[in-house]
């Protein structure tokens, strides 16, 4: 009798899992244990932990691998002669030993994908692996690469190169791509532009060299200030100003050059 159904333990377990003696003399259904412990979820969906179902013992399902989390009563299911129906409800009847040897090529069986890691049935294998989130489509000889490797199969297949703004694959020169073909548009972050991808590098520098221009600027003011014939009030809102300006600028001259460090054009 499985202690959480209540009913037939179908592929009975014992749990491993807990470190504890406590589940030694009863057993759960294989398809509760999974529902118990979350192993039908994604990791990074299950409980955080899991206590004991009759001490206070418990486990980690988001780390928990089904081989850790409990054995099999094979001997339980030798003495059930009886018939049922699959545990994964596909149709297939038998006793207990031959649908535990059926569930290897169970259609309804739940696997995970070993790239992207999302869980479906045996029966939609061939549909995901069309849609599957770590493989790209090459537009240019629908082969499915692996998104990982599809730049170096751009460079290594077609002869061309991958466009990290726009993420595309081009068979022109880089400085052509952007010149024709680049749809990346970028947000200035100082004014309201959109800059196409061709002048990203001179609108940037045109900013730092500004900017260099006024840190320029305002450094010889803080040095001529002694110099300035003027009342002491406002000589100590002057200076203030003036400091709180030069921050500002040598703030924003960092943001730009790390701006043109990130596209490999700073010098």
């Amino acid at each position: 009798m499985c202690v959480i159904c209540h009913e037939q333990a179908m592929i009975p377990v014992h749990y491993t899992c807990f470190g504890c003696d406590c589940h030694q003399l009863s057993v759960s259904c294989r398809t509760c244990a999974h529902s118990f412990l979350g192993l039908n979820k994604k990791p990074s969906d299950r409980n955080i932990s899991q206590k004991c179902l009759y001490c206070e013992k418990t486990c980690s399902p988001r780390s928990l691998k089904i081989k850790d989390a409990y054995t099999v009563n094979m001997m339980l299911m030798k003495m059930d002669t009886w018939k049922h129906e699959c545990t994964e409800a596909c149709g297939f009847t038998g006793d207990q030993l031959e649908i535990w040897s059926h569930l290897d090529d169970c259609p309804k069986r739940v696997v995970k994908c070993g790239d992207c890691e999302e869980r479906f049935t045996m029966d939609k294998k061939e549909e995901h692996d069309t849609h599957c989130s770590a493989y790209t489509v090459c537009p240019s000889c629908s082969v499915r690469v692996k998104t990982t490797a599809f730049k170096e199969h751009v460079v290594q297949v077609h002869g061309g190169h991958y466009c990290r703004l726009c993420r595309k694959e081009s068979m022109l020169s880089p400085t052509d791509h952007k010149a024709n073909e680049c749809t990346y548009r970028e947000p200035c972050r100082y004014f309201v532009n959109i800059i196409p991808a061709m002048h990203t590098k001179n609108h940037y520098k045109n900013h730092h060299d500004y900017f260099l221009r006024e840190k320029v600027h305002l450094e010889r003011l803080v040095e001529m200030k002694e110099d300035v014939h003027v009342n002491q009030n406002f000589n100590i809102e002057f200076e203030k100003e003036t400091k709180r300006q030069l921050k500002w600028l040598r703030k924003e001259l960092g943001n730009v050059e790390y701006e043109l460090h990130q596209m490999r054009i700073f010098r």
